[in-house]
């Protein structure tokens, strides 16, 4: 785990490409004094926490507030549950609902937030592939042919990871292949609307991480 400064606000991520976006939603916001970390899918996240809640770092204090994320996939009343489990077992604090912070014993505030909002099924992806859409009609209305093609041809779907990674392949046509597979190298390419109506609930998430009162 990387050095983070006394008193910080810690953002765990699920993965690094997700960190990659929060961190530019930060940005954007000119947020200071928040840090960033992945836990490398949510398989690994009650091995994450409990690995933090045993750290002097968070023992001593020094973080003031712990955001939790994770993506809702599928199902996101229990992407919510699986999280506030971890964080009951392992901190000792009970979270009902996302925007809440509730302080542990050692004076940390931990919350909880869901991809890609409240109540709703999918990923970080999908606030990405949603603002993209807004941004990028014409193009998108080619991908969502491509994409019911695919799907009953193949009887398959395709989630908005691989719709967003096919669009953002697509429109950088002028980078070579091999550094268009990455979201870094998409983030500097193809900049995304990050003032979107898509990312305000992110951005409420964020802004109320690192809000000082």
């Amino acid at each position: 785990m990387s050095q983070i400064p006394v008193q910080t606000c810690l953002v765990l991520c699920e993965g690094e490409e997700d960190q990659l976006v929060f961190q530019a939603v930060a940005q954007n916001l000119n947020l200071s004094g928040l840090e960033f970390e992945d836990y490398k899918g949510k398989d690994n996240l009650r091995e994450k926490l409990k690995t933090l809640a045993n750290t002097g770092l968070y023992t001593s204090g020094a973080i003031r507030r712990l955001l939790v994320t994770r993506d809702a996939d599928d199902d996101w009343d229990s992407a919510f549950a699986a999280v506030a489990a971890g964080v009951r077992d392992f901190f000792g604090v009970e979270i009902q609902t996302t925007g809440e912070w509730v302080a542990t014993s050692v004076g940390t505030e931990v919350g909880i937030w869901i991809a890609p909002g409240a109540n709703k099924r999918g990923m970080l992806e999908t606030l990405c592939l949603d603002a993209a859409r807004d941004q990028d009609a014409n193009s998108f209305q080619c991908l969502d042919q491509f994409t019911a093609c695919v799907q009953k041809e193949y009887h398959c779907e395709l989630h908005d990871k691989e719709q967003f990674a096919i669009w953002s392949i697509a429109v950088q046509s002028k980078t070579l292949p091999r550094q268009r597979m990455t979201l870094k190298r998409v983030l500097k390419n193809i900049p995304l609307p990050w003032d979107s109506v898509h990312f305000q609930e992110l951005r409420q998430a964020l802004s109320s991480v690192a809000a000082t009162d």
